[in-house]
């Protein structure tokens, strides 16, 4: 997705094996120009957390299929503090920050 038009929300998922995903939240499409294409989501990890959380993001649109961003692997640890996707609509390959000093994400095949 090269951008927004006809975007209707975006949506972030997480999966703890790469296949089932499930919503961790949702977020309206903003103006390019007003947010520099810049997307912010925390997840907040509570509960039991696995060793490994996929996600990725889900574009919606208006009288068009749902498109997927490429998933992203992250191994929690206690210093993680947040993930930043950008730019968002991302070209591809999309790019992935940890927001956080830590060697834990790797791209997923």
């Amino acid at each position: 997705m090269t951008n927004e038009t006809n975007v209707q929300e975006y949506t972030i998922e997480k999966s703890s094996d790469a296949i089932h995903f499930s919503a961790a939240g949702k977020m309206a499409p903003g103006s390019l120009n007003s947010n520099n294409g810049n997307y912010s989501f925390t997840d907040w990890l509570t509960g039991a957390i696995p060793p490994v959380i996929y996600y990725r993001v889900k574009s919606s649109g208006i009288n068009t299929p749902d498109v997927f961003s490429e998933i992203l692997q992250v191994k929690p640890s206690p210093s993680t503090a947040g993930l930043l996707i950008t730019p968002n609509p991302a070209p591809n390959p999309l790019r992935w920050r940890l927001q956080a000093s830590t060697k834990a994400i790797s791209p997923s095949a």
